[in-house]
């Protein structure tokens, strides 16, 4: 779910950082999320394929690839039941990584 290398390679060790960015990444996952499902709500295309671009970048960053990938093709669906579909599978997959993330800070040691 997250690329533990990728996590050591771009962080360093530096724990206070990761866990500051994992925080961020939760709560603004959250964000999001509500963003999408009323863009989807409306039918926004701009909007949905703006904020799948947000997250895979995002995901990205934190080593969530394959979450990202889900992300990417979300950005890409060009008919409105594919974009649905996309929607749906990464709206399915974004809990277990949040999960993950959560239990990723939650292993940090405090300073």
């Amino acid at each position: 779910m997250i690329d533990e290398q990728y996590l050591q390679d771009a962080f360093g060790g530096d724990d206070e950082f990761l866990q500051e960015v994992l925080e961020i990444y939760v709560s603004s996952s959250e964000l999001l999320k509500v963003d999408l499902i009323d863009a989807l709500a409306i039918e926004d295309q701009p909007r949905v394929r703006s904020i799948a671009h947000t997250f895979k970048g995002s995901s990205r960053s934190i080593g969530a690839n394959e979450f990202a990938t889900r992300c990417e093709e979300l950005e890409k669906a060009i008919e409105w039941p594919d974009i649905l579909a996309a929607a749906q599978t990464m709206l399915r997959n974004l809990p277990p990584l949040l999960l993950a993330c959560r239990k990723r800070i939650a292993e940090i040691p405090a300073p």
